[in-house]
Parts: C-alpha cells; structure tokens; sequence
C-alpha cells in the first residue's frame, strides 16, 4: 500500500481508476475496512459493476473447470450456493463495501445493460469515454457445456495420475501437461455441441431466489432496476435425472 500511494501521490492526474475484481471476490468484510483505512486519506467513490447471477454462475464454473477444477456443475452449485457464499450474492457484497466506505460512496452499474461496461466505468470515474485503449472491446467468450464437461474430465484424470505420482518431478511434468492440455482437449472436443446445463430442482431455486433478492435490493436501495441475463437464465434447464 505504500508504493501505491507514493505512485498516487507522484501522479499528476486529477483521479486515479484502481481497479480489480479481486476486491469483490477475494475481499471479505475484513479486507474491506482495511483498504478503507488504507484509503482513509483520500476521497475514494466505488464503482461496483453487478452481473447477473446467473450469467455470474455459468461464467465462474467456466472458470473453475478452466482453471483446473472438476466439480461436476451440480457439485459446483451445491458448494456455492447451498449456503449461498458472499461471492455469489450481489447484497452481501454491496453491504460490506457500504459499511466500509459509506453508502453515499458507492455507484453500480447494470453490466448486463451494455454490450461494453468500460464506457460505463469511465463515466462514473470523470473520464473521457474514448480514452485511449479502452476501445478495444473484447468479450471472453465461455466454452460450451460439452467442451467443459471434456475438459473437466481430463481434469479429473490428470488429478488421478498427478495423486499417484511418487516424485517431485514427475508432479511437475504432469501439472505441466494438465496445463499444456486443458484447452486443446476442450476445443478439439467431439461431444455434443448442446447449449444447455442440466441442475436439480434445488439448485434451480437457489439461483432464482439470490437473484429475485439481489434484484429487490438493487432496486430498493439505489433505484436501478438490473436487466438480468435471460439467455443464460434459458441455458439452466432441470435435470431430468437426480444428481450424483
């Protein structure tokens, strides 16, 4: 913190944009009162940019399995939201940044209104919309439910293999080949081309009722009514059969 508040301060830049999404993911309330102290000197406002919980969910599992993971998806949903965790709701989030900076400090954005959120962010922050670089607009787009499935199987065999490994280097050049693999495998993938996961009634529920709520307390307390993200709503379908 002190090298950054020297940079701050060596700038010349009437505002400085910080920005990071580990201050929502990683940041618990904790976390958060220290960067308020930490910040206490300046004058911070707080751009939260919410997204719906359920392009939110399909885009962290994604994630998850790209980064190695293999929870099957009902294994993922049962571990995040069943209890729900902070992370996967909008109003825990929001009232940890509220106690920590103060309500008044705090402005949210509809990520789901606008193809491109920068603009967005740039406004709320004082800046010029068409700041260099920030034209480049680039969506990273999620694998398809087969290819994830592929590649979280792989994932779950080179974990096997890696378990078994008896020295240092043969986990290393297995980790390394996990790596090398993960998204070949669910490219060249030949399963199907559906768009659609499959979760149980429960899990279902769960989702919906976070983002009913979410959407109640955006509402009430900032006035914004979100626009939700109904195709990835349409892409959870019940499972026709009970999960594992």
């Amino acid at each position: 913190m002190r090298d950054l508040a020297g940079e701050i301060d060596a700038t010349q830049a009437g505002t400085v944009l910080i920005s990071s999404e580990h201050f929502s993911k990683h940041f618990d309330r904790p976390e958060a009162l220290r960067l308020a102290t930490d910040f206490s000197r300046y004058e911070p406002r707080i751009v939260i940019t919410l997204r719906s919980l359920h392009g939110r969910f399909l885009s962290a599992y994604n994630t998850h399995v790209t980064a190695g993971g293999w929870l099957t998806i009902e294994e993922y949903a049962r571990s995040v939201l069943i209890p729900v965790t902070r992370y996967m709701s909008m109003r825990e989030t929001l009232l940890i940044w509220q106690e920590a900076f103060g309500a008044e400090r705090i402005h949210v954005i509809d990520y789901d209104a606008q193809i491109d959120v920068t603009p967005a962010i740039l406004r709320h922050c004082g800046f010029d919309e068409s700041l260099a670089g920030t034209g480049r607009h680039r969506n990273r787009v999620s694998l398809l439910p087969g290819n994830i499935e592929a590649l979280r199987r792989a994932n779950v065999a080179i974990k096997r293999t890696v378990a078994r490994g008896d020295s240092l280097a043969g986990w290393a050049a297995l980790s390394l080949l996990s790596i090398l693999c993960r998204q070949p495998l669910a490219m060249l993938s030949s399963m199907s081309r559906r768009r659609t996961w499959a979760l149980s009634a429960p899990a279902i529920k769960a989702l919906d009722e976070i983002a009913a709520s979410d959407r109640q307390f955006v509402a009430e307390t900032y006035g914004l009514a979100l626009v939700g993200d109904a195709q990835a709503r349409e892409r959870i379908l019940v499972s026709e059969t009970p999960p594992a």
